[in-house]
């Protein structure tokens, strides 16, 4: 938190967040200020009242907030630890496999973007990237567009935001959205987009998760943005991983691949001792302050 009380350090209005990401943010500005009204979160995060209202109300169904007349609180730590341990709720995975992740904060952004730029020194001119989407692939696209050096790059995406970012670089770059149907997170998913994908040849993919951990694997919390998250992988010569530290050593509840089918992982010293399994099962890791 900034010393004016702003909970994150860069705009939350930023677009490219998926609304997995973007309801973590919304419980980490309520975290910071215990509530907050219906259109101060809209105005916030740059989304409709309507959108608002929708997290809100799935935020409530998992028990971790309260609605309000106009807005929302912040549920008590126990009562949103009971919800996050009962296996029996739909939807809420076994707390006998799933590890606990803390909700994203400024820490996670700052470091999004230090992964961003490590990244962004891995792409040579002439390169055909594979572009997930998420909060670091944003920071990804934006630190190619200032590499003023890179001519003729490729960028196959299914995210919107990206396709977006990237479209002042045309026609130094070329970008491709792969087509499919559009989620509520603003990427396109399967049927569609897998047959788009297969014609594809990347020499770099960059990939996002929720935990990445040497025994249980590569991870993510959506299931059908598996499919789309396999074909990147096996669509390019190179796969990269991109974790926040906060992400190594978590495991989610959508097995995405195992650490074996990785050729490198860019991610935070904020990892900690965790990233000495990934080392040891032979993964390579750069490490960003």
């Amino acid at each position: 938190m900034s010393k004016d009380g702003t909970v994150r350090e860069v705009g939350v209005r930023d677009r490219g967040l998926p609304v997995d990401e973007r309801r973590a943010w919304l419980l980490d500005h309520l975290g910071a200020h215990g509530s907050a009204s219906v259109a101060e979160l809209s105005e916030l995060f740059g989304v409709s009242t309507v959108t608002v209202r929708t997290d809100l109300q799935a935020l409530a169904e998992s028990r971790l907030v309260r609605r309000t007349h106009g807005g929302a609180v912040l549920l008590p730590t126990g009562s949103r630890a009971e919800a996050g341990a009962d296996p029996d709720r739909p939807g809420r995975p076994d707390p006998a496999v799933v590890t606990e992740r803390p909700t994203p904060g400024p820490r996670d952004a700052r470091e999004a973007r230090a992964i961003a730029a490590a990244a962004a020194e891995l792409v040579s001119s002439g390169d055909t990237l594979l572009l997930d989407g998420g909060l670091t692939a944003l920071w990804l696209a934006r630190a190619l567009l200032r590499r003023r050096d890179l001519r003729s790059l490729t960028i196959c995406t299914n995210d919107l935001d990206l396709a977006v970012e990237l479209r002042p670089a045309v026609p130094r770059f070329t970008v491709v959205l792969a087509g499919g149907s559009v989620s509520a997170g603003g990427t396109l998913v399967e049927p569609l987009v897998g047959p788009a994908l297969e014609r594809i040849r990347g020499d770099l993919c960059f990939l996002g998760c929720a935990g990445v951990d040497a025994a249980g694997g590569v991870t993510g919390t959506d299931l059908g943005h598996a499919a789309v998250w396999q074909r990147y992988r096996t669509g390019a010569g190179r796969a990269v991983l991109l974790a926040p530290g906060s992400a190594v050593g978590h495991r989610d509840r959508v097995l995405l691949a195992g650490v074996e089918d990785l050729d490198l992982l860019v991610t935070a010293r904020s990892a900690g001792p965790a990233l000495d399994g990934l080392r040891n099962a032979g993964l390579q890791v750069v490490v960003v302050d």
